[in-house]
């Protein structure tokens, strides 16, 4: 069913890494999953441990997090803005029960202004990190201080040509 959890390759690695770590960072080819697949997978450890979860994954364009927000909420078998939903600006589907919000970059900055040590969220993926912006690179600075401030959220980074080092030494 949509609800167990998928039988990938690198999933109890992956999940084991994002339990263990306060900074992840995951490369890997386009289309291997990273945008859909870990997000779904992080949603279902928790539902299946009873774990309350918000994940928020930030996308650096609008249309992107529509898209894979729809995908993954059809994948869960879900209308988008149930457990799945999106947040982008001047359109939003997602409700009280959503745990799993696709948004973009800017997005997530403003709920970052609100919420600074990142307590409304368990997980925070930042896709396409490679792609440097202005944006980008102030989510990353709120991400750094959030977490020397003690927040409890994970922080997972996604790319599929960023080089770690420079990430690994910034986190």
């Amino acid at each position: 069913t949509a609800n167990e959890l998928p039988a990938y390759r690198h999933r109890e690695e992956l999940l084991a890494t994002v339990r263990a770590a306060r900074v992840t960072l995951v490369r890997g080819a386009t289309g291997c999953g990273k945008s859909t697949q870990l997000p779904r997978l992080l949603l279902l450890e928790a539902a299946t441990a009873g774990t309350p979860c918000a994940i928020v994954v930030a996308q650096p364009r609008r249309l992107a997090a529509m898209a894979l927000a729809e995908r993954v909420a059809s994948e869960l078998g879900e209308g988008v803005g149930g457990v799945c939903g999106y947040r982008v600006r001047g359109d939003a589907r997602a409700s009280a029960e959503t745990a799993l919000t696709y948004v973009t970059t800017g997005v997530l900055l403003r709920l970052l202004e609100e919420d600074a040590a990142l307590q409304g969220f368990s997980h925070v993926v930042v896709d396409e990190v490679h792609e440097r912006s202005v944006e980008t690179d102030l989510l990353l600075l709120a991400l750094r201080r959030a977490l020397a401030a003690g927040s409890s959220a994970k922080v997972v980074l996604m790319s599929a040509t960023v080089p770690a080092a420079p990430y690994c030494e910034y986190f």
